[in-house]
C-alpha cells in the first residue's frame, strides 16, 4: 500500500508544477570576476571575467543566465528598467535581454571604452574612452 501511494506521490509531482522548468548549467567563473553591476531592484547580479558576464539572483544565488563575447569585457550597464544588458569590449559592444538571455544588438566596430551608460530615456548609449 505505502509503495502504491510512493508511486502515485511521485508521479504527481511531476505532473503538477507551478512553473515551466529551464535548464541553465551552473559554470560560474573560471578566473575571479573583474567587471560588476546590480539591477536597481537589488533582485540580480552581473559578474564578468574576460569574455563572460553571468546574471545571478542576488538573493538565492542561483545562475540565471549566461552573455559570452569575443574579447576582453571592460563595462557592463544595465538599462533604468533593468531588462536589458550592454557589455562593452576591447572592441565591441553587445545588447542582450535580461529577461530570455538573446542577444538583441552588437556593434563590432568600436574601439576601448572605459565605462558605457543608457540615457534617461534608455533611448542612447553612451560611452567614454
Amino acid at each position: 500500500m505505502y509503495k502504491v501511494l510512493s508511486i502515485l506521490l511521485l508521479l504527481l509531482c511531476n505532473v503538477l508544477h507551478a512553473q515551466k522548468a529551464k535548464v541553465v548549467l551552473p559554470t560560474g567563473h573560471a578566473k575571479g570576476g573583474s567587471v560588476f553591476a546590480m539591477d536597481k531592484k537589488k533582485e540580480f547580479f552581473y559578474s564578468s571575467d574576460g569574455s563572460k558576464v553571468i546574471m545571478w539572483n542576488y538573493k538565492s544565488g542561483e545562475q540565471m543566465h549566461s552573455f559570452t563575447i569575443n574579447s576582453e569585457i571592460k563595462a557592463l550597464t544595465l538599462n533604468h528598467g533593468g531588462d536589458k544588458l550592454l557589455i562593452a569590449a576591447e572592441s565591441e559592444w553587445r545588447l542582450f535581454s535580461t529577461i530570455t538571455g538573446e542577444q538583441l544588438w552588437r556593434n563590432d566596430n568600436l574601439t576601448y571604452y572605459e565605462w558605457v551608460s543608457f540615457s534617461e530615456d534608455d533611448k542612447f548609449i553612451f560611452g567614454h574612452r
